[in-house]
């Protein structure tokens, strides 16, 4: 004789199923499109998803998953902010015939201590009012406007050679996922490897397990 205990296991069997089969058929929609955005759309889409998914199924126990790809986005945050400042200055160093020595070295300490992924819209495009209202070298004068087109493009360069590498990252996770699901079919599993995951990427970005 079937239990209701049996029963009750048997719907919860098939509803998550059901479940991992939305979210391969979702994940996979959004790698079709995957080249046209920007890794933060790329990686806001996935959580979106996840998002949905835990409303339209009733299904909590995709909370942990969905509360580890927000720590991945702060990551990649992190990492963007981190490696902008790097390039930034590799980028202002070929500017020697547009600016002198002493102003460069003041726009990349200011860089240095301030620039950050805040200073970057959601397609990672330089807000650059907001940099002339905060940093003391816009503020002061001390950079002329045809000096300041030369500095855009030199950040532009340094934005657009960071971004192939996120998304890189932001697409790995993604097909990580959809294997581990047309794989593992459980949603357990795709925790643990979204968990695995963001370890690796915060020791990556951190410097520290």
């Amino acid at each position: 004789m079937v239990t209701m205990r049996e029963i009750g296991r048997e719907k919860e069997k098939e509803k998550e199923e059901s479940l991992v089969g939305d979210i391969i058929i979702a994940l996979k929609r959004i790698d079709e499109g995957f080249e046209m955005r920007h890794p933060r759309s790329n990686i806001k889409l996935i959580s979106d998803s996840l998002t949905n998914f835990i409303l339209s199924y009733h299904y909590f126990d995709l909370l942990p998953s969905w509360l580890l790809v927000s720590l991945i986005r702060r990551l990649l945050d992190i990492h963007f902010t981190n490696k902008i400042k790097y390039l930034c200055s590799e980028e202002l160093d070929k500017l020697d015939e547009f600016i002198s020595g002493e102003l460069k070295e003041m726009i990349k300490r200011e860089f240095q201590n301030n620039l950050s992924s805040d200073h970057f819209d959601s397609d990672y495009i330089l807000r650059f009012k907001k940099i002339k209202e905060r940093f003391s070298v816009f503020k002061e004068g001390l950079v002329k406007e045809e000096q300041e087109e030369q500095i855009i493009a030199a950040i532009s360069k340094a934005t657009t050679r960071i971004l192939g590498e996120l998304n890189a990252k932001v697409r790995d996770f993604l097909h990580g996922a959809i294997k581990v699901l047309e794989e593992k079919k459980t949603i357990k599993d795709l925790e643990d490897f979204i968990k695995e995951y963001a370890r690796n990427l915060h020791t990556e970005v951190m410097g520290w397990p």
